[in-house]
This record gives C-alpha cells, structure tokens and sequence, in this order.
C-alpha cells in the first residue's frame, strides 16, 4: 500500500495551496520541496495579492501559507526530489538522500526552473547530440563516451541513469560540485568522472551533428552526446520520466489541471502563463480538487472540514 494519498512535488504557492484542499479531504499528504526556496521568496514586496492591502514581502506570505497548510497535518519534507516514476498504480518519489516515497496520485508543482547550459551555440544541435532527459534518449548512447553538465543532485541523478547504457560517463560541473553523500558515494561506485570547466560552445562537425565542447582555455572535449543538467529538475524533469505531455518547457493539462497521464496533475509555473501568486494559488487549488474527484470517485466537490 502507498505511504501517501498524494505527493505533491514543490512547497511553492501552488503546491502549499493543493495540500490544504486535499488534506481537508482527509487524504493523506505529502509536500517535498523547500517553501523558503520558491520564486516567491525574492519578492521583496507584493501589493496585488487579495486580502492583503497593506503591502507584504514574499518570504512573510510563504509563512503564512505553511501555517495554514500545518494547520491541517500536512507532511512536509524539505529535500530535493531527483526522480519520479510509476509502476503500476504507484508512484515512487525519490530525493537526493535516497528516501522514497509512494503515492496513488502526484501534483507536479515544481515552478520553473528549466536551464540551459549557457554554452554558445546549444540550440544548434539539440536533438543532433544535445539532450535534457537521459530518461527520453539515453537509449541512443549504449557503450558511448556521455557527459552530463551540471554541478548539483540533479546532475548526479541523471548521471546515475546513464549507467545503464554506458559506462563511459563525466559530469561536467560549471561550479563547485555540490551532492548529498548518498549521491557522491554511487558516483564513486559507479566511477563516474568528475570534472571542472569554464565552458564556452559547442561545435559540430560536417554532417551538422555535436562534435566537441570548445573550453574557455582552448582544450576541446569530445563526445558522443551530452546531456544538460543544471540546476535542479524541474516540471519538464518529472514530465519526461512520466510521460508528461507538454508545450516547450511547460507541462500541458486540461482547464482542471489533469496531465494527459491519469492522477498526475500540475500547477504554478510550470504549466506556463503569468507568474504570479494568484495564479499559482488558484491553479494548486484546481488541480488538488481534480485530485479528490479522482481518488474518490466523485463528480461534483464539496468542501470538507
């Protein structure tokens, strides 16, 4: 049986706001992510959100959220989630100590956090040896020489993976790597490289393909495909791994925040539009209601206490 009702992945607005609707429900919640770590956090202040006529800063308003979130017993565990996956009618979430957890439904409310590399000439050869998902494409780089750039877990993790088609596999971090110690120890077992660089662009060769990485120093690295990593996972992540259908960068669903896969829904800045407080907290509040019509067989909600 799951740990959990519903695992929400992202303690932001719109996260924070579906853990209330669906802990009132009496389902059993589960919030991974850092609320203190959300876009809203750097507002320094925010005169446009309902109900708060005297201006507020962002970090006071999370505070206010969590309060009202706890208010109910919602679980909350903040560390970073680095996988998600389903077997069957489970779904297994993974962070970057290595715990997991299981759950009947997901709500991916990660925000945006998508990056590129920020090497020269990257939109060039994506899909032509540049990928962002090892789930989606590492098939294609069975017994290659792989690189994953990125310096934190999201990095490691995805490098983790590679190791099923490959054993040649360097992590090529921007700045200081930075992984939990259950991560650094699998890297070591499973021998990954690590490296340090100062990046500058990629290059091609002639049929118009990823040749090597040209380094600020002058040294060209060669491989056979790369894969970028950097930051932390985000929406388009999890998407990837779960089948998730979406338009560029942001996750696709319905006007009741269903994804096309069954009982995983999204909300906030990764489905796209403004970012705004409003919005993320009225889409986590959508979604988490599709939730509860979902796991309890209902068609129409009805708030409860």
């Amino acid at each position: 049986m799951p740990d959990y009702d519903v695992i929400i992945i992202g303690a932001g607005p719109a996260g924070l706001s579906a853990s209330l609707y669906l802990a009132r429900a009496q389902l059993k919640v589960l919030i991974l992510g850092f609320p203190h770590g959300s876009s809203l956090e750097k507002s320094h202040e925010i005169g446009n959100y309902l109900g708060f006529s005297e201006k507020i800063a962002g970090p006071q308003i999370i505070d206010r959220f969590i309060a009202h979130s706890k208010k109910y017993k919602v679980s909350m565990v903040e560390e970073e989630v680095v996988h998600a996956l389903r077997d069957g009618e489970t779904f297994t979430v993974k962070t970057a100590t290595n715990k997991s957890f299981t759950s009947r439904a997901l709500i991916i409310a990660a925000g945006m956090k998508f990056q590129k590399s920020g090497f020269a000439n990257e939109d060039a050869y994506v899909g032509k040896g540049i990928h962002y998902c090892v789930a989606c494409d590492g098939v294609f780089y069975k017994g290659k020489k792989v690189a994953v750039i990125g310096s934190g877990n999201y990095a490691a993790e995805e490098a983790l993976e590679l190791t099923a088609y490959t054993k040649e596999i360097t992590i090529l971090g921007l700045s200081e790597f930075s992984f939990t110690k259950e991560l650094e120890a699998e890297l070591k077992k499973a021998r990954v490289t690590l490296k340090r660089i100062s990046g500058k662009s990629f290059a091609g060769n002639a049929r118009g393909m990823l040749d090597y990485i040209q380094l600020d120093t002058g040294e060209k690295l060669k491989f056979d495909g790369v894969f970028v990593a950097v930051g932390t996972a985000s929406g388009m992540a999890f998407a990837n791994k779960l089948g998730i259908d979406h338009e560029g960068v942001f996750l696709r669903t319905d006007r009741d925040g269903r994804t096309n896969v069954p009982r995983v829904y999204a909300a906030g800045g990764c489905t796209g539009g403004n970012i705004q407080v409003g919005k993320s907290v009225g889409e986590g509040c959508n979604a988490a209601i599709s939730c509860i019509k979902d796991l309890l067989n209902k068609t129409v909600y009805t708030d409860y206490t």
